[in-house]
């Protein structure tokens, strides 16, 4: 169970991988479900605004936002699972010992979400990638 250790508010577990995908999640599969997990809070709704209220409205709204984040957990955790977590094809590379190059960085950081997810999230009934404003 991931609630207990990372405190996400909706989770996916094995059994909804084994039920939904037809995977099972062995243990060295876990790490990809944790890393779904991982990149749907941490990297795209988290730092959109605040992560306190963005958990607040999730709790509040959960009935709503339940199905549409299952889904975008789910298509991650496929995603993943089927080409590797494209976060660490490179890493961090420092083109002349010194700095990142961006422009590479930008388009790893394109391709470590699965095309859907940020669909998925923008069309929820409550937006959970708006930033406010």
């Amino acid at each position: 169970m991931l609630n207990a250790i990372y405190d996400y508010p909706v989770e996916i577990t094995k059994v909804d991988v084994k039920n939904l995908l037809g995977i099972d999640v062995t243990d060295e599969i876990f790490e990809v479900l944790i890393g779904a997990h991982i990149y749907i809070y941490d990297v795209l709704i988290y730092p959109t605004f605040n992560e306190d209220i963005k958990r607040r409205i999730i709790d509040k709204h959960r009935e709503v936002l339940e199905k549409p984040l299952k889904k975008a957990l789910l298509t991650q955790f496929d995603y993943m699972y089927r080409n590797g977590d494209v976060g660490n094809w490179n890493g961090f590379l420092q083109s002349d010992g010194n700095s990142v190059d961006s422009k590479e960085q930008q388009e790893i950081l394109t391709k470590m979400f699965a095309p859907r997810v940020i669909n998925i999230l923008k069309g929820a009934p409550i937006d959970l990638l708006y930033a406010g404003g």
